[in-house]
């Protein structure tokens, strides 16, 4: 492995990709086309970057999440998930990038991504005392529950207040999001669904009368929960293994009028772009990248996005869409290509 790509998941606000040459020894920022902005040998001095970069090929490993995959696709390079390689951090760090490069040419296949005994409970801000949309309380769930953070946020997920009491887990995995909680569970279908989207965990929804009563206390939450919890089942990994999906998208989310694009996504590994079709708004081929709809044998599952109605296909939720459409945009990643791979993640694991 020769090179390191190192790409953030664009969740608030536009990515920074930033990449580090192992051979020759020094740490490129790129723009959104992943052309080197600044350079900088190991030691901080900046350099003349190279006028291009070769990152394609399997001696580029690319770490991130949705639109590190996206990008991994496209130039046929190695992936990993940036959780599997947070586990694997040194979070006395002195520096945060090297920290991650350093765990990510070690990562191995047994890490499995699941940080065991914890549980992250996602509420609305009136079951609270707080004037927030949403709050998310962390915990360790074991016999005896230990608050490790408090999270209350807006429609635009900023952040209202936020406490943190154990701030190891949250320098290794970074946002409340991001870190990959055992269990999860929320309040309310829409609530859930965002929880769902965020997290890339499967999300439980909490019942209506566990959470009846207003302006508790967050413990006062926490128990109740972990009361019920304990007479439920989890799902811990994921809901449902796709190994092909077709993501048609409404032309709308991608400023393309009157057209549809369909992503062809396979995963052998991790997911891959296979194809794309272009339609007109009756679903009538009109272009088509590397291979034809009638070239694929057999597609596991259908997923629409917009205003699309195909047999048989799984509708992503409406109230995402916006969210949806912000991420891709904030991606270095080709928007139909992150909009695809961020969907089937979701779909992965989403209850349906």
């Amino acid at each position: 492995m020769k090179k390191v790509l190192y790409i953030p998941e664009c969740v608030r606000w536009p990515t920074t990709p930033i990449l580090v040459d192992l051979v020759e020894d020094y740490r490129a920022i790129l723009d959104e086309n992943l052309s080197p902005i600044r350079c900088y040998k190991s030691g901080g001095e900046r350099i003349k970057c190279p006028q291009e970069i070769d990152l394609k090929g399997r001696e580029t490993l690319v770490v991130g999440w949705a639109a590190a995959e996206a990008i991994a696709s496209s130039l046929d390079a190695k992936f990993v998930d940036e959780r599997r390689v947070r586990f694997l951090i040194d979070t006395d760090y002195s520096d945060f990038i090297s920290a991650i490069v350093e765990a990510a040419v070690r990562v191995e296949n047994n890490v499995n991504g699941i940080l065991e005994g914890t549980m992250l409970i996602v509420v609305p801000g009136n079951i609270l005392k707080t004037r927030s949309w949403g709050v998310a309380i962390a915990l360790e769930a074991l016999d005896k529950p230990r608050l490790l953070g408090k999270f209350a946020f807006n429609e635009d997920l900023k952040p209202v207040l936020e406490h943190i009491y154990v701030n190891e887990v949250f320098e290794r995995f970074g946002e409340w999001w991001q870190v990959p909680w055992e269990i999860v569970v929320s309040a309310g279908k829409s609530m859930r669904r965002l929880v769902e989207f965020l997290t890339e965990r499967p999300v439980e929804r909490i019942p209506t009368n566990i959470l009846k009563e207003k302006n508790i206390g967050v413990m006062d939450v926490a128990k109740k929960v972990l009361k019920w919890a304990q007479t439920e089942e989890f799902e811990i990994y994921g809901r449902r293994e796709i190994n092909r999906a077709a993501v048609y998208i409404d032309g709308e989310l991608l400023d393309m009028k009157d057209k549809i694009v369909a992503v062809l996504v396979q995963r052998n590994g991790y997911r891959r772009i296979r194809a794309r079709w272009f339609l007109d708004n009756n679903l009538k081929l009109i272009g088509f990248d590397r291979e034809p709809p009638d070239a694929v044998s057999r597609i596991d599952t259908f997923i629409t996005i917009g205003d699309i109605n195909i047999e048989k296909g799984i509708h992503f939720p409406e109230n995402l869409t916006s969210l949806l459409k912000k991420q891709s945009l904030y991606s270095p990643a080709r928007q139909d290509d992150y909009v695809a791979i961020k969907t089937l993640r979701w779909y992965e694991i989403s209850r349906i």
